[in-house]
């Protein structure tokens, strides 16, 4: 089943600054700058085979 914001929002390449800025607002229960929404502090990271991050998802959970 696809989740509605997979439906909205396709994935893409967000700058370190930003991806920090949003996931420490979400976790203080802040509203991230727009157009950034909280969707329950959930990620997906994808690692290489030496631990180096590929890609971060932050999951969709109404």
């Amino acid at each position: 089943m696809t989740t509605p914001s997979r439906l909205l929002l396709a994935a893409r390449p967000v700058p370190l600054p930003v991806l920090l800025q949003h996931a420490g607002d979400c976790l203080a229960e802040r509203e991230p700058a727009r157009p950034y929404g909280c969707y329950g502090n959930t990620y997906d990271l994808v690692l290489d085979a030496q631990g180096r991050i590929l890609r971060i998802e932050e999951l969709y959970h109404p």
